[in-house]
């Protein structure tokens, strides 16, 4: 018992590190936001988010989740990290390769010929990663994400004010996003590695190449599958719709996928660790899965319920008057971000249980059934019917949960009964927002004014039902809370 809770300790502090890093990324990120998206064009975010598609699937292609088997894998020796380290980096050297050669080809699928130069460059970053391979990892495994999350928080500074001045100051355009994060990328590893200084030895073990490439090409087929399904939204529009749809989209996109990206993602980092130290309890397993769906969903979903409410006045007010139709697929993205965030931490389930396949199998499944969604959605509907489609593709992840939970043996009804607090809090809530809304609205209030006083409105309401309704649930995370700080009561 008293493992388990040092497990516990260790595992909330090291994830409100994580968010504390993420909220600090988000804000930083917004504040950039609102004097980029008044200097650069839609296309400008267009072009560019070309190029970093581009450069994404090159990297995901060398994920071959080795950094994942070694985090997994309870007890690991010098010969696995070494073996692991020249993988790494045999890899990281042919993924440049790759790059420079095919940029053309991307540039000609997107038909956009610009994002040539910029790929190539961005393709610098895989080289930058190779000395804090393993020392990144070994901090994971330890569970200690202090560091990586206030170097993290420093590189999100460091990448807005170079965007910031280079799109500002020099007029760079799209030019001024892609030496942001290549400045940003290169700060971040250079860091990790000055602080948690590891030198590979001339070792290479066989055992350890035949452990990491098993587990490994299930992470391969993973991540593939995965990112074909997180971004074929981002693939169809830019290729079918253009640079300037696809720089509307990806600030559609953006808000509400914060939480995921900045909360439910760092969070997911934090539990495989946590996950491996308790594998071979199945119980154990499911209990802690639905405790972390509890606690993101008492999170997640009053906020995104609060964006998707408010977001026709929140869009003009933070980017302008020109981003205002990306208003209604924003509302839409944020009930699949809603979903990603629930959802994102079954794949430790499976890598625990040595499962590592069905992630694999389930990612390529859904993402074949997005792909056709999101195409013939954006062709009749446009923005909204990527928008769509990607919902379809997302609410897939029921079926995969209830795999999870039938390995587990664990009931799958207590998924849903981990949710129904937040849900009914955010429905209250939802209804105090609105009716705010209503009576400002007839007052023709500042749009500032009505903005926070949504806000204030929306926080004391949910957590006031919240606590009301469902005090043993609040107790529960005061409880975590506690436990995460180690307060003497």
């Amino acid at each position: 018992m008293e493992t388990e809770t040092k497990i516990a300790r260790e595992t909330g502090k090291a994830g409100l590190w994580q968010i504390a890093a993420g909220l600090w990324q988000t804000i930083a990120r917004l504040l950039a936001s609102m004097v980029l998206a008044r200097t650069l064009s839609p296309s400008d975010f267009g072009i560019f988010g070309m190029a970093f598609l581009g450069k994404s699937f090159i990297e995901r292609l060398g994920y071959f989740g080795f950094g994942t088997a070694i985090i997994a894998k309870k007890n690991v020796d010098n010969k696995d990290l070494c073996t692991g380290f020249w993988i790494n980096a045999g890899v990281r050297c042919l993924l440049f390769l790759i790059a420079l050669g095919t940029a053309p080809t991307i540039a000609t699928f997107f038909k956009t010929p610009e994002i040539i130069s910029l790929l190539r460059y961005l393709a610098l970053t895989f080289i930058f990663t190779i000395p804090s391979f393993i020392p990144s990892l070994l901090l994971q495994k330890e569970i200690n994400f202090t560091p990586i999350s206030i170097i993290n928080m420093i590189a999100v500074t460091l990448e807005c004010l170079v965007a910031v001045i280079l799109a500002v100051g020099f007029e760079l355009r799209y030019w001024a996003l892609g030496i942001s994060v290549i400045v940003t990328i290169f700060f971040i590893h250079s860091a990790i590695f000055l602080y948690k200084i590891w030198f590979p030895s001339l070792v290479f073990s066989k055992e350890s190449f035949l452990y990491l490439i098993r587990y490994g090409l299930g992470g391969l087929g993973t991540n593939l599958a995965a990112f074909f399904q997180g971004n074929i939204d981002y693939l169809i529009t830019g290729r079918i719709l253009g640079p300037k749809t696809l720089g509307l989209y990806e600030f559609a996109y953006r808000l509400p996928h914060l939480l995921q990206d900045r909360v439910a993602t760092p969070v997911s980092e934090v539990l495989l660790p946590a996950f491996s130290k308790i594998q071979g309890s199945n119980s154990n397993l499911g209990n802690a899965y639905l405790k972390s769906v509890r606690h993101m969903a008492f999170i997640a979903l009053p906020a995104l319920a609060g964006l998707a409410l408010t977001a026709d006045l929140l869009i003009p007010l933070l980017w302008g008057e020109r981003w205002l139709p990306i208003v209604l697929p924003l509302r839409i993205l944020c009930g699949c971000a809603f979903l990603n965030v629930i959802f994102l931490p079954i794949d430790s389930i499976f890598y625990c249980n040595n499962r590592p396949s069905v992630p694999f199998i389930f990612n390529f499944g859904r993402a074949v059934i997005s792909a056709a969604s999101v195409y013939i959605l954006g062709l009749k509907l446009g923005l909204v019917g990527v928008a769509l489609g990607m919902l379809i593709g997302v609410a897939l992840s029921f079926f995969y949960a209830f795999y999870a939970f039938k390995m587990l043996l664990y009931p799958f009804k207590e998924f849903f009964n981990s949710l129904i607090p937040s849900a009914l809090a955010t429905g209250g809530m939802s209804g105090f927002v609105v009716l705010t809304r209503i009576v400002l609205g007839k007052g023709q209030a500042n749009t500032m004014i009505v903005i926070v006083l949504a806000v204030l409105v929306g926080v004391c309401s949910y957590l006031g039902i919240f606590r009301s309704a469902f005090r043993a649930q609040f107790n529960e995370l005061l409880d975590t809370a506690k436990m995460v700080f180690q307060f003497r009561g």
